[in-house]
């Protein structure tokens, strides 16, 4: 699932950056690899709304290329249908889109960090393919809660302040992320 977290001062002196990275590391080559986020981590704020805004306006704006085949797109379809069973709200995408090769809406789903922790096996189901799924927690303490629950993942990252304003949360999270 590779999971960034994304902490909140860091947040308000970079978000609108973040965002556009975010969104051109989930929608290069569909989402099709590996080292791609599928779950972020931020925290509840205006400022982490605006951001989200942003990702879900850049993910429309975003034609997706072809998916590997027809059974790559129905796996993601299916992940997508049980994260949202499961609690996941749909930002935009979910769906199939017409046209030449098997295409999918660049997806955003997010859930409060409570709900994750209700049933954290399965929001960490990997959709393989143009789909985030943010979880908006609030405060470290749940986020460090939620990261307890973390299966291993190939890569995981922090964005933070530049200026070093969240160190401190920082210094509480990175520990659970290393396991």
């Amino acid at each position: 699932l590779n999971p960034v977290v994304f902490l909140p001062e860091g947040m308000k002196e970079s978000g609108q950056g973040w965002a556009t990275q975010l969104t051109d590391s989930c929608t290069a080559g569909s989402g099709q690899f590996c080292t791609r986020p599928n779950l972020v981590f931020v925290f509840a704020s205006d400022t982490t709304e605006k951001f989200l805004k942003e990702v879900a306006s850049g993910f429309e704006s975003r034609n997706p290329h072809a998916l590997l085949s027809g059974a790559t797109r129905d796996r993601l379809d299916d992940s997508i249908g049980k994260l949202r069973k499961a609690g996941a709200e749909l930002v935009t995408g979910g769906k199939n889109l017409d046209g030449e090769g098997y295409r999918y809406a660049n997806t955003l789903l997010r859930v409060p960090g409570k709900k994750f922790l209700e049933a954290p096996e399965e929001f960490q189901r990997e959709a393989f393919g143009n789909e985030l799924l943010a979880v908006v927690v609030d405060g470290p303490e749940q986020l460090e809660q939620v990261l307890e629950h973390m299966e291993g993942n190939l890569t995981a990252s922090v964005y933070s302040s530049a200026a070093g304003a969240d160190e401190n949360v920082y210094r509480q999270v990175a520990p659970v992320l290393r396991r």
